[in-house]
């Protein structure tokens, strides 16, 4: 289904493909909770074309992961951020309506036109969903993961003869850990970008990848 470019008040809880044209107009210090002790960073987000705002957190280890992507005054696409309504027991950063950006929530600077970057999430398919394409010869897909384990470098041997693999472990919003192997000369073109990848929780996009049967 195609994503739909929507103003921030459009979004509701239970929304699906969604997508909004924002820009980070206040951004504050990290605090510490004082009853449960968690850390959380909020932003305050606006509508680029219009004056709606609504209020962001960011919470624990994803502080880190969306350092090096939010900043102030920068415009972004967003979608998937969850929808948190405002409730008396609801202990948050906010009592008040809000976003929580998550590891799976899509975040990405507008360096491109937007109805390209639509049309480059429709292609995107979760880890759950790759099954279809293992062993077939003329079938790829594109997926969207962050790395959760980096194994070192490893002499092979195949049919083809001596070679090199590096594998990793990934992950997406579906919580499914897949392997995922570079072999050879693409060990040099991609292996340290996933492994910086995997330091800094940021999401990869990985496009035209073969689906395999694993046998350990």
């Amino acid at each position: 289904m195609e994503k739909s470019l929507v103003l921030i008040p459009a979004v509701t809880r239970g929304m699906t493909h969604w997508i909004v044209k924002v820009t980070i107009t206040k951004e504050m210090p990290t605090l510490v909770g004082y009853q449960r002790g968690t850390r959380y960073k909020r932003y305050m987000l606006t509508d680029v074309e219009v004056c709606n705002t609504i209020p962001t957190v960011v919470y624990g280890p994803n502080i880190v992961a969306f350092s090096n992507t939010l900043h102030l005054h920068g415009v972004y696409a967003i979608s998937n951020a969850v929808i948190k309504l405002p409730s008396s027991a609801n202990v948050s950063a906010f009592n008040t309506l809000h976003w929580v950006l998550q590891c799976d929530t899509l975040i990405f600077p507008l360096l491109c036109e937007l109805n390209t970057l639509c049309y480059f999430l429709d292609t995107i398919i979760t880890l759950c969903d790759v099954g279809y394409a293992a062993d077939v010869d003329d079938v790829t897909v594109d997926i969207m993961p962050i790395v959760i384990k980096v194994e070192d470098i490893k002499p092979v041997t195949t049919k083809f003869g001596e070679g090199t693999v590096q594998r990793f472990v990934i992950v997406d919003a579906g919580r499914t850990p897949i392997p995922l192997s570079i072999w050879h000369q693409q060990i040099e073109h991609h292996g340290a970008n996933l492994t910086a990848a995997a330091a800094s929780y940021s999401v990869v996009v990985a496009k035209r990848l073969k689906v395999k049967t694993y046998c350990g």
